[in-house]
């Protein structure tokens, strides 16, 4: 709790949330400029610019700390880990309110052609809570990463955003790159599956893209675990 305050304090005063904040807020401003919109398609396009400004929020917190203060919050926390697990709990929460937003923002403007049910809501915080949880984690591989110099960082970020995106487009139109795109998160399908009604999105393939979108999360951050545990990351 000491730690998340410390980090409040210093992004409010970094006034580094506020470009990400903004931008995605208008976003959701042009999104929902008609009414009469499909509930779950909706929100399913209202999470493609989530993604990115996940991303960046994420980068922009793990540049609050110089290397000096960095040093320091490894030995409190005794453990480089622990600095890790504190980082992804925070970049989470302060992207809380923009999960909120982005759902309430249309309902509250009656901007769908329907009302909006349990399950919708349900769905709702499903999509958006995933592609924050991608959005997080793909910002922090960008940061712990040693391969890549900063300047390309900010590219490699962009191309793995625009492929996670694009990825279920990719594999129908090329088959023979889901032997390689299965290294990218798989938001395409989740955002793909989120454009049928909603008799058709409950399903069997629903369930299998979820349990595969949550082992994947799982392995992916097992995977930054390790990889920030042998990178000299300061």
């Amino acid at each position: 709790m000491r730690f998340t305050n410390y980090q409040f304090k210093k992004l409010i005063r970094s006034y580094t949330f506020i470009p990400p904040y903004i931008v995605y807020m208008i976003w959701i401003a042009m999104l929902y400029v008609y009414s009469g919109q499909s509930i779950l398609s909706s929100y399913a396009s209202s999470t493609i610019v989530l993604l990115s400004v996940s991303a960046w929020l994420t980068i922009n917190i793990y540049q609050l700390e110089n290397n000096k203060e960095r040093q320091l919050l490894f030995i409190q926390f005794n453990s480089k880990l622990n600095y890790l697990t504190h980082k992804l709990y925070f970049s989470f929460l302060t992207l809380i309110p923009l999960i909120i937003f982005s759902i309430l923002y249309p309902i509250i403007f009656n901007r769908f052609s329907e009302k909006v049910s349990i399950v919708h809501m349900t769905l709702a915080i499903h999509i958006h809570v995933i592609v924050v949880i991608f959005g997080v984690l793909i910002g922090t591989f960008i940061c712990i990463q040693n391969v890549m110099s900063r300047k390309y960082s900010w590219l490699l970020l962009i191309l793995i955003l625009l492929i996670s995106i694009m990825r279920h487009t990719l594999v129908i139109s090329l088959p023979v790159t889901k032997y390689i795109l299965w290294l990218i998160p798989p938001v395409g399908e989740l955002i793909q599956i989120y454009q049928y009604p909603l008799n058709q999105l409950i399903s069997i393939q629903f369930l299998l893209i979820t349990v595969w979108i949550l082992s994947y999360i799982i392995i992916f951050t097992i995977g930054l675990y390790y990889l920030f545990s042998k990178s000299e990351y300061l």
